[in-house]
């Protein structure tokens, strides 16, 4: 994107002026306003406390229906509704304080819709008009400019119908696309009504009533059924010289890969479609829907999202009055607001921006789901269509610190977007990994679809399409993001195709990075696809890259093949075996504070310090190894393997008593497998005789009482720091319990942090009395403690132990004893 300034920072394609002539050119179905004077009876209108309104309606009687029945008129912003008379100075009159009828007047009114509807472009048969309140502005009434909302389902547009009523001023004022149209409303023959009709997204206002009271029916133009398009006049000819432009863009090779034409009316995401688009809009989307199918392109309709920010200037401009730019909406339950620009503040240099087009339909008005698609430069037609647009939003902030005033805006335009066929898998690898994927299972499914024998050419090169556009699909995808949904749908796709290549080359990269347990189901999937051998090779990458992370989805994707896919597979799932063994034992859990480990007070010195700040400590793991999927994993491999396999594996785990934690996770192991069923003996005792020997180690004898209060400890930065100095001969005395350090703030700041860090038994209060604050420094017994109440929770698992069948086998006879000792001691 190129530009500076105040300019929007797109550029656009100047070569292609010719097909933006073109479409420029295209005669219009219809325009974005109705006005005139229309003949017809006057309705019955009678008003709560007034009754009958005589036309024209007469001064006394207008100033009567104020005071008897209206209120001064809201308007919405945002999610508010305001009152502001330096914004809105009308009454209203609600429906439900008055009645309208008449014969000749509901006669006439399909004949006045449908007059509206054509010179909006609209079919009439599907337009009514829908009462919605009756406003009364009286001298130095106005409206400033604005936007409707679209207030009910279907609503597309405003008709105002201003009864007679002697009045000057009051003219209404209407913009769109540049053009700026006034209509005078002012009308007293009590024969014909005055009316102004218009689009919701045409910005508009009412000019200040100068004399005289301006009194006006209100109604939303709605569509009845869902809105089609006009039909336009013979565009034939357009369509054959767009056909040929297209044609030769399509060809070339410096061109763009796609092309986008920005719509004159603006509407809202929820709502667009072909189906909606509106007097010019929809004629040339016609024209280029028929190009499009002529010159091999696609025609899709889209929103464009133009975001950017960057630095504003300062001009002082600005007053209590006049200090902000709004679009304000007469419906009291919400309405359109440019986001409060401030005079006194004007764009200087855009410095970053987000430019893409998403709320895809394609040419038959379905919904597609490309997601984000990039806009690129050279791609936006006509020259110039957003030159002198307002933003949809515009926030300026005031200079904070060392930062200037900056601004933040936003465009929302819809476009129609065209590409060349050929061009089709570029554009949709562009917009992601979701369009990426979605198209490759497209493909996939058209190269996979039934067909006779005489579409095997066809086939093929359907086939070989599939593996071109894999090679869009990235081996890196974001880190940050949780893809398992894409995974899924990519293991659907791939494990449909059958194609090991093209399985081997895409999936293994992801997978070592985004593997998690989930995604066994759909691996299992692709298995029959890969076969026994080619299983063996995948899932042997898949398990060294990813069980120190994932040892239970691993161990448990390890057991569902050897009952599945490689169920007689024994060299395939004793070399898979043999990967566990060495992977699984690497896995870690977040390190516990060095100085809170064990009984011994531990000496911390700087080279601990900056060891404990390593960042390359081994990730977590993210999916923890459950009991009863090691039970399970066990079992299978003593049946599948036998007992001297199951053997190698439980051996290495003694070697990681942090990750495969004894209390945790094997002994509610080997409980599991005492409740479901005998497993080979062996393997078991020697799981059993590692959790025995893990308990004795640590809790053959009960942790001995402190004599005294002595924590033989080195603090850093002792040998300079007097107090600390201090702090760490106190925490050596074996006698001394508690001391007062009256300090300034930065340095019982310091002994706050050599406490911790040197994890010392003490707590530090500060005592807020005389000056300096004191800091009160206790020994407390936390260590032994802690120590203690692990100790007895281990007397438990000690009882546990000898609970189970392991510890009748005579073999475990020696190890029975000691634990029976141990808890004697106890």
């Amino acid at each position: 994107m190129e530009g500076s300034g105040k300019d929007i920072q797109i550029t656009y394609n100047e070569s292609l002026q010719p097909l933006a002539d073109l479409l420029g050119s295209t005669k219009r179905p219809g325009d974005h306003y109705s006005a005139g004077a229309f003949e017809t009876p006057m309705p019955a209108l009678a008003v709560e406390g007034v009754g009958a309104v005589s036309f024209p309606v007469p001064p006394a009687q207008a100033r009567a229906l104020i005071a008897a029945a209206a209120e001064r008129a809201p308007y919405g912003r945002g999610d508010r509704t305001l009152v502001d008379e330096n914004v809105r100075k009308v009454w209203q009159v609600v429906p439900g304080k008055l009645s309208l009828r008449g014969k000749g007047w509901e006669r006439s009114q399909p004949a006045l819709v449908a007059k509206v509807a054509a010179d909006l472009g609209c079919d009439s048969a599907k337009v009514s008009a829908e009462f919605y309140k009756l406003l009364i502005y009286d001298e130095g009434g106005f409206f400033a400019a604005h936007r409707d909302t679209e207030k009910s389902p279907g609503m597309f547009g405003t008709l105002v119908v201003t009864l007679p009523s002697a009045h000057e001023g009051g003219d209404l004022i209407i913009r769109h696309a540049g053009r700026e149209t006034i209509v005078s409303l002012r009308n007293d023959d009590p024969g014909e009504i005055r009316y102004a009709a218009f689009y919701a997204d045409c910005e508009h206002e009412v000019q200040p009533v100068t004399r005289g009271h301006r009194v006006c029916l209100v109604y939303n133009l709605v569509h009845t059924a869902l809105p089609r398009s006009p039909v336009p006049p013979d565009h034939r000819p357009a369509v054959e010289v767009a056909a040929k432009i297209l044609n030769a863009w399509a060809g070339g090779d410096d061109e763009p890969h796609k092309l986008v034409y920005l719509l004159e009316h603006h509407y809202t995401q929820a709502a667009l479609s072909f189906a909606a688009l509106k007097g010019g809009d929809a004629a040339r989307a016609r024209v280029l829907k028929e190009a499009a199918a002529r010159s091999g392109c696609a025609l899709h309709i889209g929103i464009v999202h133009i975001e950017e920010s960057g630095w504003a200037e300062y001009t002082g401009n600005g007053d209590d009055n006049s200090s902000r730019r709004h679009y304000w909406d007469d419906d009291a339950e919400g309405g359109e607001d440019d986001g409060g620009t401030a005079e006194e503040f004007e764009v200087g240099e855009v410095c970053g921006g987000s430019y893409f087009i998403d709320q895809w339909h394609d040419a038959d008005d379905q919904p597609v789901i490309f997601g984000r698609i990039a806009l690129d430069d050279a791609e936006v037609l006509p020259v110039g269509a957003l030159d002198a647009e307002k933003p949809d939003e515009e926030h300026f902030s005031e200079a904070t610190g060392n930062e200037g005033a900056s601004f933040e805006r936003t465009y929302l335009r819809a476009a129609l977007v065209l590409w060349p066929l050929a061009r089709f898998d570029e554009v949709c690898a562009s917009a992601g990994l979701d369009a990426t994927i979605a198209r490759l299972g497209q493909l996939i499914a058209e190269a996979t679809a039934p067909g006779e024998a005489a579409d095997a050419t066809a086939r093929k090169a359907a086939r070989k399409h599939v593996h071109r556009f894999a090679t869009f699909i990235p081996g890196e995808w974001p880190g940050y993001e949780d893809h398992g949904a894409r995974l899924d749908a990519l293991l659907g796709h791939l494990a449909r195709f059958g194609d090991v290549a093209l399985i081997g080359s895409l999936l293994p990269p992801v997978l070592a990075r985004h593997y998690a347990a989930g995604r066994n189901p759909a691996l299992l999937a692709i298995s029959p696809v890969l076969g026994p051998v080619g299983s063996g090779a995948f899932f042997d990458t898949l398990f060294a890259a990813a069980a120190p992370a994932h040892p239970g989805g691993c161990l448990d994707l390890w057991r569902a093949l050897a009952a599945s896919a490689l169920s007689d597979r024994r060299t395939e799932l004793e070399t898979l075996l043999e990967t566990l063994i060495a992977a699984v034992p690497r896995t870690r859990k977040p390190a516990e504070p060095r100085a809170r480990q064990g009984w011994a007070r531990a000496v911390i010195t700087e080279d601990d310090r900056e060891e404990s700040d390593d960042d390359s400590t081994p990730t977590p793991e993210k999916e923890p190894l459950s009991p009863e999927i090691l039970a399970g994993f066990l079992a299978a491999v003593s049946g599948t393997l036998g007992d001297a396999a199951c053997i190698r594996f439980v051996d290495d785990l003694e070697s990681n008593p942090e990750a495969f934690a004894p209390e945790t996770l094997l002994l509610p192991c080997l409980e599991c497998l005492a409740k479901d069923g005998p497993v080979p003996l062996e393997a078991v005792a020697r799981l059993w005789e590692q959790c025995a020997a893990f308990y004795l180690r640590r809790s053959a004898t009960s942790p001995p009482e402190p004599a005294d209060w002595a924590q033989n400890v080195a603090i850093p930065g002792s040998e300079k720091n007097p107090f600390l100095r201090e702090l760490e001969a106190f925490a050596r005395d074996a006698h001394a319990r508690a001391r007062r350090f009256p300090l300034a703030t930065a340095l019982r700041s310091v002994l706050h942090q050599a406490i911790d860090r040197a994890g010392l038994d003490m707590t530090h209060v500060t005592e807020r009395k005389g000056r300096p604050y004191t800091l009160v420094c206790t020994k407390t017994r936390a260590t032994y403690e802690r120590t203690l109440r692990r100790y007895r929770a281990d007397l438990v698992d000690l009882r546990r132990l000898l609970a189970l069948p392991m510890a009748q086998i005579p073999k475990a006879t020696p190890t029975v004893n000691r634990l029976r000792e141990a808890l004697a001691q106890a």
